[in-house]
């Protein structure tokens, strides 16, 4: 069995657009320069069967080309299917263990966007929430959230993958999803199936490296064992979540983290822009909402919903937000 995560050239975005969102209008790709050679190592607390690989990723895109799709009201994230050849989580993220900034985010992000995404972390859950808007009228919404963060890998060996806003956003886009807001968390950590304490581990620089990932993503994996979690259960507390968020306007260029909720349905993290948007370490997570949200039995984009002061308090405790989106450099 090839471990190599790279052995396989996957197809170009344009390419996998065509196939699998024919209705996307996507420009020509142009190849992007090759990541540094990766060397082997293993994660303190994964045991890898791949540990001995090395490999060099072919990245087959300019990842900031990555284009819009129009939203969805799919009750699964619009990836293609996980092709057969695709590495495990675990052997995926032994090969990119050297790798970090933007080498490491476009690994990431090609791996999701070619499908390598267990099967049961792509279906949405749904959620109902009520609230009355600036016109004083009370309505519902039904919005659709991924029962856990994304990750890569099979449905039996995947790692919780962290990422920076900018590929979190371009991920959404390419999807026809969104990132949640500070509301949403806090609604989908109420209504989850399973919640998991949060499980720091010491700061430091260490908490940028893909070893930590690993480690981090590990824990929660034994956490869910030890709870009885099942497949596709709505799940909460175990990260940060990246997300939407006025402040993101009044603060450009940085990553917007809530969240982390603590047994007694408290965050750890409030509402902060204090890194930059290049920035992400082993407790972030990225959760994505459907790209359409159901108001009073009527499919509206989520874009739409946000920026309406009438509906937006189903999905903001900010007012609307008129920028639903990270911008892109």
């Amino acid at each position: 069995m090839n471990l190599n995560p790279f052995a396989y050239r996957l197809p170009a975005p344009s390419e996998l657009f065509r196939r699998f969102m024919p209705q996307a209008q996507v420009p020509p790709m142009v190849s992007g320069p090759k990541t540094p050679k990766a060397t082997s190592v293993t994660p303190l607390a994964l045991s890898l069967a791949a540990a001995t690989a090395r490999s060099q990723p072919v990245l087959n895109f300019v990842s900031s080309q990555v284009t819009a799709v129009p939203f969805s009201s799919s009750s699964s994230l619009a990836l293609p299917p996980r092709p057969a050849n695709a590495p495990s989580g675990s052997a995926f993220f032994a090969s990119i263990g050297k790798l970090k900034g933007a080498a490491r985010e476009d690994a990431i992000l090609q791996q999701i966007l070619s499908g390598n995404v267990p099967e049961h972390q792509r279906r949405f859950k749904e959620l109902t929430i009520q609230a009355k808007g600036a016109d004083g009228q009370s309505r519902t919404a039904t919005v659709r959230a991924l029962p856990d963060y994304l990750a890569i890998g099979s449905s039996s060996d995947y790692v919780l993958v962290p990422m920076t806003p900018l590929t979190a956003q371009k991920i959404a886009d390419a999807t026809g999803s969104s990132l949640p807001t500070r509301k949403l968390v806090n609604e989908i950590y109420t209504r989850s199936e399973v919640k998991l304490a949060p499980r720091p581990k010491p700061p430091g620089a260490v908490m940028m490296s893909t070893g930590y990932f690993a480690e981090h993503s590990e824990t929660i994996r034994k956490q869910r064992l030890s709870a009885g979690a099942s497949d596709g259960q709505l799940i909460g507390g175990h990260k940060k979540d990246v997300v939407i968020s006025n402040r993101l306007s009044q603060k450009p260029g940085t990553v917007a983290i809530y969240g982390w909720h603590q047994p007694n349905g408290k965050p750890i993290q409030p509402l902060s822009t204090i890194h930059e948007d290049t920035y992400s370490d082993y407790s972030h997570g990225v959760r994505l909402i459907g790209g359409s949200v159901r108001v009073d039995g009527v499919e509206r984009p989520i874009a739409e919903v946000l920026a309406d002061p009438n509906l937006a308090p189903l999905l903001s405790d900010e007012g609307p937000i008129r920028q639903p989106r990270v911008k892109l450099q």
